[in-house]
């Protein structure tokens, strides 16, 4: 997964590989960061993601979220959540165009 995403910004967003955390939460030897967590901590205010569990618990901290559409996440909405369709609706979101 790592690889890809590095890939993936590398290809589109040339020049952020340096600036991508990833933050796991499937480590059973180390004590991982929530995404909410590292987001504050640098200065993040908004993420993207596809997972209810981070969805909810940035939100809640007044983390600006958009939302990967996914069939596990259908039931999500509220305020400061975006859903998104695509990759490019992502830098569409992010101005990035």
């Amino acid at each position: 997964f790592k690889e890809k995403t590095l890939r993936w910004i590398q290809r589109y967003l040339p020049g952020l590989e340096d600036d991508t955390y990833f933050v796991s939460n499937f480590s059973k030897k180390h004590k991982s960061l929530k995404k909410s967590e590292m987001a504050l901590k640098l200065g993040v205010h908004t993420l993207v993601d596809d997972q209810p569990r981070h969805i909810y618990d940035c939100v809640d901290k007044g983390i600006n979220l958009i939302l990967y559409n996914a069939p596990w996440n259908q039931e999500v909405k509220g305020d400061n959540i975006t859903r998104v369709y695509s990759w490019n609706d992502i830098l569409k979101e992010l101005n990035v165009f």
